[in-house]
């Protein structure tokens, strides 16, 4: 084990990496929270886009059938003209006018049962995802309010640990909170490992003999001289 002004590092360290990981937890929180959001608006856009393309069916359904209208109108109108006409070439005309007309009619009946039955599909469509729609977002709002509760209580949980690492930094030898603070900015946690067999436990490279010496001896706050982490011996 550490002497003791090592071991107030170690517990430095502990409650520094308990700090970190908080801090590390509560900023994933908005990206998590983000990313559901997206998943939430993704599925309103396709339903949205569905509605919208029901709404393009029954306008166009609507046009057939106010052309159509208009065409049985007309039909109706040369049909009373062909009463009026005395010339067989004008009732002729006539009869052509409206052949054509009932053409155009038969066009449209058959757009109008296309659209009657992309209108069905369209409507079985949206129904679908409207099912799918109650069944998704339910559960990811749920995830959201669950990540904003967390979020809150981590915040608090992140006090306390503060507190306690503001405890521990006053507990702690100067010099050795220098050299930790100056390894912690530079290396990954953790700063303070033991040395086992000539062996640095953060970076696993062999140190020199003379700061395995220094480490034995224990006369000073002894670092790895390959990644400068503060080093204690393993007894």
């Amino acid at each position: 084990m550490p002497d003791p002004k090592l071991e107030k590092l170690l517990i430095l360290q502990d409650r520094d990496i308990r700090r970190r990981g908080l801090e590390q937890q509560i900023a994933a929180i908005p990206k998590e929270i983000l990313s559901l959001e997206e998943k939430i608006a993704a599925e309103k856009a396709r339903l949205e886009a569905s509605k919208g393309k029901l709404r393009e069916l029954e306008v166009s359904r609507k046009e057939v059938d106010g052309s159509i209208a208009e065409a049985e109108q007309q039909i109706a109108r040369y049909k009373n003209q062909q009463l009026q006409v005395k010339k067989n070439e004008e009732y002729k005309a006539l009869t052509h006018e409206i052949d054509l007309v009932q053409g155009k009619i038969n066009e449209l009946e058959e757009r109008g049962i296309s659209l009657l039955i992309e209108l069905d599909e369209e409507k079985s469509r949206m129904e679908s995802i409207e099912t799918d729609f109650r069944g998704i977002i339910g559960p990811l709002e749920e995830r959201i309010a669950d990540h904003r509760a967390r979020e809150i209580s981590l915040k608090a949980e992140l006090e306390t640990a503060r507190a306690e690492v503001d405890a521990a930094r006053a507990d702690t030898a100067p010099e050795a909170l220098a050299v930790y603070d100056r390894q912690a900015g530079l290396a990954r946690m953790p700063i303070v490992v033991a040395l086992r067999e000539k062996t640095c436990q953060g970076c696993h490279l062999r140190v020199s003999g003379e700061v395995e010496d220094d480490v034995r001896r224990n006369v000073k706050i002894a670092t790895c001289d390959c990644c400068g982490r503060i080093l204690y011996w393993e007894r």
